[in-house]
């Protein structure tokens, strides 16, 4: 199933039990997690409107995690078959370097996995807010770094329960998997072969807050007066000032020559008519106004 992609409200076999699925806190752990924590408090918290409080500072370490699996070579294969990619150390240590350390904005539904008498075991969950992942390209989360976890895109059930959901949670019917779930880190932890899988010692530390997450094609750089959008790639004009344009438009008619003047005020075009002889047609002119787009800026 493509992230990004409304999974869930379609017909369901209801199930004999009800599906649990357990609500994941950020720092939660259990006895059969896959690795050691593989994330460190950084120099950056980001906030959410969707947090309350005092937001998350824990970011992914991409090495941590790869020398944490490398040094159990069966939870490495374990964790690899999950993923869907090569049972080896380099092909494990190239697929989490090409992941983004990401923040969960707001609960996300997932199929987790941990390692017991060794075999994979999967279960359904929700990571909460705050959360550190390992994103890929196509927009889904792939790794929660509190344990290791390989993480794949959610199996749901008509018949489901919320294990120790928080009080007054409300559990959706359907969920989208998409990045405006979740925040790109903007000072993740170096990644690649000279890379050290040490926590670094967080620098001056810093809060940023995210008031709207928006999909990665919306995301742009403004340059003078071009944003160029990321995405799909394409440029697009910043939308001018509204002004009024005065236009001067001559025509000849027999016998004496007359100026109209067009005023274009706003959006409202206003013409007027002289008579020489004859009535002159009404002077028309056609301004195309470019759609405007709205950028966030400032707030990270």
């Amino acid at each position: 199933m493509a992230a990004g992609w409304l999974v869930g409200g379609g017909e369901e076999q209801v199930q004999a039990a009800p599906q649990q699925v357990q609500f994941t806190p950020p720092t939660a752990v259990n006895d059969a997690a896959f690795t050691p924590p593989a994330d460190i408090a950084g120099s950056i918290t980001i906030k959410s409107g969707e947090f309350g409080g005092t937001g998350s500072n824990l970011v992914c370490s991409r090495e941590l995690l790869i020398t944490s699996l490398t040094a159990k070579p069966d939870h490495m294969r374990a964790w690899a078959k999950v993923e869907g990619i090569a049972q080896t150390p380099s092909a494990v240590a190239d697929y989490i370097r090409g992941l983004h350390p990401s923040t969960i904005l707001k609960p996300i539904r997932v199929t987790t996995h941990t390692f017991v008498n060794g075999k994979t075991e999967a279960s359904q969950a929700i990571l909460a807010n705050g959360t550190a992942v390992l994103s890929d390209d196509n927009d889904a989360v792939r790794a929660r770094c509190r344990t290791g976890s390989p993480l794949t895109d959610p199996v749901l059930s008509s018949n489901e329960v919320c294990k120790s959901c928080p009080t007054g949670y409300k559990q959706q019917k359907s969920w989208q998997l998409s990045s405006t779930y979740y925040a790109v880190h903007p000072s993740p932890p170096p990644a690649g072969a000279n890379a050290s899988s040490k926590p670094v010692k967080p620098s001056k530390p810093v809060t940023i807050t995210v008031e709207k997450q928006l999909p990665p094609e919306y995301v742009g750089t403004q340059n003078n007066k071009t944003i160029t959008v990321h995405g799909p790639t394409r440029t697009v004009q910043a939308p001018p000032k509204i002004k009024t344009v005065v236009v001067n438009h001559t025509r000849t008619v027999p016998g004496k020559t007359k100026t109209v003047t067009v005023t274009v005020n706003k959006t409202q075009l206003q013409t007027r008519t002289v008579t020489v002889n004859q009535t002159l047609p009404p002077q028309t002119r056609t301004v195309t106004v470019p759609r405007t787009i709205t950028v966030y800026e400032g707030s990270g």
